[in-house]
């Protein structure tokens, strides 16, 4: 998942014993047809994640929009994993202000969408950009400092 992509994402995500970070979800799947949704502590967001099988997605979505889906991140395709028949480890994070998400698969950010920057981080950059929401304008590219 996510060649040549940096190992830690540096945005306070990680550890649970931080203050102000917690895990909203933690689940374990086996690959293809997973559904995880996940509400912003404070913020009118949320997040979900789907594996229909084929692709897995990060979604970024608001409460209360005409269009509600904001974002969208490609975190993998289903074809491309080595081991999809063991079980994987899903978690959603959050800071306590609600304004940065985080996805983690086994212990490793993979979607990070950051509200206050309005922008959506994934280690394949794909997407590319569009205009059709404010969230989707800027280049996805992963990088250490994605999230101060």
């Amino acid at each position: 998942m996510g060649e040549g992509a940096p190992t830690h994402l540096n945005c306070g995500l990680q550890n649970e014993g931080a203050i102000g970070i917690f895990t909203d979800v933690k689940e374990s799947f086996t690959l293809g047809g997973i559904f995880l949704k996940s509400h912003s502590p404070n913020q009118p967001f949320y997040v979900i994640f789907e594996d229909d099988g084929r692709t897995g997605y990060f979604y970024l979505a608001a409460d209360e929009e005409d269009m509600p889906f904001q974002d969208a991140l490609h975190i993998y395709d289903l074809k491309a994993i080595d081991n999809p028949n063991e079980n994987h480890l899903f978690e959603i994070k959050w800071t306590a202000n609600g304004l940065k998400a985080a996805l983690f698969i086994n212990g490793r950010a993979h979607g990070v969408f950051d509200l206050e920057e309005k922008r959506g981080y994934c280690r394949n950059s794909f997407p590319p950009p569009s205009s059709r929401t404010a969230f989707g304008r800027f280049e996805r590219s992963w990088h250490p400092n994605c999230c101060p």
